[in-house]
């Protein structure tokens, strides 16, 4: 069916994804929705019809895409990955993976500042409290970084020669000139000069812990949260940052540590630099 996408960035969260749809919402030939459409993995009851609806802006010559980034770390991954490859047969996907240890905190900090979860008394604690969790009911800040098994959900069902995995450290921080280039080759759109922002940092929330009180209470009112961002950032209080000890990193990477191995193993890539981060 024409009118689908050409492309979908499908993860991973807080590894950088934002970041990339920026620049490509910048690229004349590139049209993608300002919203995650989640159609794969919560909205596909509502059928192709509806997603072709949410691309019906773009220009006649311009790739199309969109990202939601629980295409990739699901627990559904094979079904998801099923569905993109029985959907849009052609679209080609993007991966951008970060040091595990590094997402689960980021989005961590990420999930509190936003309302969704209260501000912990010890974030340490709650970091592994969440994978205690039954299926469904947590945030799986730490699961989500089991990127073997979910890039060999998309595997089973998508030609690998479909799918370029960007590593975060490696493309993005330390060559994202090189980076840009390589997604605009992927993608077959013309090679541009990258947005002025390129080695800016996007969706970082931080804010103070009342603003993120208040986003918890009224984080389903229209606007509310937006407004509050806004008037955290006027008055400038201090924002809230989990405190992290290096004994919860380390406890991390070594949860990581053969998950990593087999990753490095799959894509053939030295990711030695998630160790030395640690």
């Amino acid at each position: 069916m024409k009118g689908l996408p050409d492309f979908l960035i499908v993860g991973t969260q807080k590894g950088g994804t934002t970041w990339l749809e920026h620049q490509l919402g910048q690229h004349a030939d590139v049209f993608t929705p300002r919203r995650q459409l989640h159609f794969f993995d919560r909205n596909f009851d509502k059928g192709l019809t509806w997603y072709k609806e949410q691309f019906l802006n773009h220009g006649p010559d311009q790739a199309v895409g969109e990202k939601t980034t629980e295409y990739f770390d699901t627990v559904h991954g094979d079904e998801v990955a099923l569905r993109i490859a029985r959907s849009v047969p052609d679209a080609r996907l993007i991966v951008i993976l970060r040091n595990p240890v590094d997402r689960a905190i980021s989005a961590f900090s990420h999930m509190v500042n936003s309302g969704l979860q209260p501000i912990p008394k010890d974030p340490n604690a709650d970091m592994f409290r969440d994978q205690q969790l039954d299926d469904g009911k947590g945030w799986r800040y730490i699961e989500r970084g089991y990127y073997a098994q979910q890039l060999e959900a998309l595997y089973r069902h998508i030609p690998a020669d479909q799918i370029l995995v960007l590593i975060f450290e490696h493309d993005i921080i330390a060559d994202p000139q090189g980076c840009w280039k390589k997604v605009c080759r992927f993608l077959d759109i013309k090679v541009t000069e990258p947005s002025p922002e390129l080695g800016q940092k996007v969706n970082t929330l931080r804010l103070s812990p009342p603003a993120i009180w208040l986003s918890r209470v009224l984080y389903s009112v229209p606007r509310a949260r937006g407004i509050i961002r806004r008037l955290d950032r006027m008055i400038g209080l201090k924002p809230w940052t989990p405190k992290i000890s290096q004994d919860t990193r380390e406890r991390l990477a070594q949860i990581y540590g053969p998950h990593n191995r087999a990753l490095a193993k799959q894509l053939g890539r030295d990711l030695s630099i998630w160790e030395a981060s640690r």
